[in-house]
């Protein structure tokens, strides 16, 4: 477990000072970093477009998006050594955690992307329970759906300064509105006729890591236009998507497909705390699949590589048994 700490510290120190160094670049060339908080507060979106503008190289944002995941097996290490784990293990986990958790917290307050903290909060969670096999700690799950909510509404604040109204009235009629439009995208394909995308909607993610994205783009680019007339905003959800892209037969065996998946990997979750996190890191994205179907897209897909490189360099594998039984052997 000391091991895997150690090298769940320095993968994440490698995501962190690459998110820095893209902050820190950036903020030069807007004047200094107080500009650049001066200028967030006046107008967040150019502050994004800023950063968009400045990535250091090609999928750099996927970094920043795999914070989730080293928070995620931070805590799954100190929950599984909460009695033996070394002093400098168990600080290497909560500077990870603490660390991720200002990222997350502050980023998605200019950068929009709030669904990279829920799911960072939802894992830790659950990666939790699996760990000591049964559910535990609702209070602090209540603590961390009021933190995404202090987030999302600090947003808004940010994104509407001018608006004369409150920051938590406007918070709250988007997320109203968010759910009406996560229910319009979940049932208005089933009611008119639609093209088949072939994928193109459920595997983004794969399309975008392969370097096929943009042929697919352009080869089905009439169909995709065809779906704006049925996508209010945003994404289908994961039912709707398979729907979309393959029709009721196909799609009945796609989700099939991925259920069969999804079993796999909970029960190689049973008996090791690598695929306990990954586990918890695929149970986040459910959790929220009715906003979108992001167990396919390239974040969570480099988030995983992520959890499995750690495993990898601990050279261990640490099985963990119902009721919590914590064992440590050779891979």
């Amino acid at each position: 477990l000391g091991h895997a700490a150690n090298c769940t510290f320095w993968v994440n120190v490698v995501l962190i000072s690459t998110t820095l160094i893209w902050i820190t670049l950036t903020a030069s060339k807007a004047g200094g970093i107080t500009n650049l908080v001066s200028l967030a507060y006046l107008d967040s979106l150019i502050v994004r477009d800023l950063l968009l503008e400045n990535k250091l190289f090609t999928g750099m944002r996927l970094f920043y998006a795999a914070l989730p995941a080293t928070g995620c097996v931070a805590a799954a290490i100190l929950v599984a050594g909460r009695s033996t784990l070394l002093r400098r293990a168990r600080l290497f986990c909560i500077m990870t955690l603490v660390l991720n958790f200002a990222a997350l917290f502050i980023l998605p307050l200019v950068m929009s992307q709030r669904l990279l903290l829920l799911q960072f909060l939802l894992s830790a969670y659950l990666v939790t329970c699996l760990v000591r096999g049964k559910l535990v700690g609702l209070g602090w799950l209540a603590s961390a759906a009021i933190l995404f909510l202090v987030t999302w509404v600090l947003r808004e604040s940010i994104t509407n300064p001018t608006i004369d109204r409150s920051a938590t009235d406007i918070g709250f009629q988007k997320l109203a509105f968010y759910f009406v439009n996560d229910l319009w995208n979940g049932f208005a394909p089933l009611q008119a006729e639609i093209p088949r995308t072939y994928g193109t909607v459920s595997l983004q993610g794969l399309m975008f890591l392969t370097f096929t994205d943009g042929y697919f783009a352009q080869v089905l680019s009439p169909k995709i236009r065809a779906l704006d007339a049925v996508l209010g905003g945003g994404d289908f959800p994961f039912f709707t998507a398979a729907y979309v892209d393959f029709g009721p037969f196909l799609g009945a065996l796609f989700i099939g497909g991925c259920a069969f998946v999804f079993q796999l990997i909970y029960r190689r979750s049973r008996v090791s705390l690598i695929w306990a996190c990954v586990y918890a890191q695929l149970g986040a994205t459910l959790l929220f699949s009715t906003h979108g179907i992001y167990f396919t897209h390239q974040n969570f897909l480099f988030s995983i590589a992520i959890i499995i490189l750690i495993g990898a360099l601990s050279y261990k594998r640490i099985l963990v048994f119902p009721p919590a039984t914590v064992g440590l052997l050779n891979a």
